[in-house]
């Protein structure tokens, strides 16, 4: 769960967030001037956009740098000697998988 919010909601949050906390000091800076901050000129459109614009940078940075080198090779889950073995990458030079193997 904690990966979620760390992958695609705090991205999708944190300008809203920064901008809600600049305005709250400016809104007392307002209170005490006698002037009045209007919550209504919130530009929606532009955090939406830097929301979604932030959340696309966190996924490609994930997809690049994250997870097994593209030339691994995958074995999936199998059945040895009654026991299932769990999937795993492995490197192609150290050993090359039974069910790559050419006969």
């Amino acid at each position: 769960m904690i990966r979620i919010f760390f992958t695609y909601l705090l991205p999708l949050l944190l300008p809203t967030a920064i901008y809600f906390m600049f305005m709250l000091p400016a809104q007392r800076r307002a209170k005490a001037h006698d002037k009045e901050v209007s919550w209504k000129k919130t530009p929606w459109l532009l955090l939406v956009g830097a929301g979604v614009a932030l959340l696309c940078l966190t996924l490609g940075m994930l997809a690049l740098h994250d997870g097994e080198p593209p030339w691994s090779l995958y074995t999936p889950p199998h059945m040895e000697n009654g026991h299932i073995m769990p999937s795993e990458f492995s490197d192609p030079a150290e050993s090359t998988p039974p069910s790559v193997r050419k006969k």
